[in-house]
């Protein structure tokens, strides 16, 4: 399926078909295993953080943060229907996919202050109470972030 149509949506004029889109585009991220569509995808989702309007701004952020950080303790409605096979806390796929769209985003805002960087502080910001889930997301992907660069081999797609 060609995503770029899709893509270019997220500058429409209008409001609603720019939420739509970003509800869409986590539809396809969460269907997809194509690690170069899903930092696309990220990277314009990223980017909405510079959106006029806070609607499509919050919507963003709660798209990526339910993307990248899901809670475990009830699966996230994208997930439904995938086995439990994938939810296997030992299986490192996952968390190596996760962290290799999290490094593509991120080297797409080398040259400025990174709006990954913002989403990132919003989304722990954001969080009142208890973050203890996201909070341990965060160390997990620090701490595979930290191996790959000690033993890039781990990482897919790490040059």
């Amino acid at each position: 399926m060609p995503i770029v149509p899709l893509l270019t949506r997220l500058q429409d004029t209008g409001l609603g078909v720019r939420k739509r889109v970003i509800k869409l585009l986590k539809t396809f991220y969460s269907v997809t295993d194509d690690n170069s569509r899903r930092i696309d995808i990220s990277v314009k989702l990223v980017l909405r953080m510079m959106d006029e309007d806070d609607t499509v701004k919050d919507l963003a952020v709660k798209t990526v943060e339910e993307l990248w950080f899901p809670n475990t303790t009830s699966p996230a409605p994208a997930m439904k229907g995938k086995s439990s096979i994938a939810h296997n806390p030992h299986d490192k796929g996952p968390l190596l996919s996760k962290v290799a769209v999290i490094m593509g985003v991120s080297s797409n805002f080398k040259d400025r202050q990174s709006p990954l960087e913002d989403l990132l502080h919003k989304i722990m910001a954001d969080k009142d109470g208890d973050a203890s889930h996201l909070r341990a997301s965060y160390a997990e992907i620090c701490e595979t972030l930290i191996d790959g660069l000690v033993d890039a081999s781990d990482l897919p797609g790490f040059v």
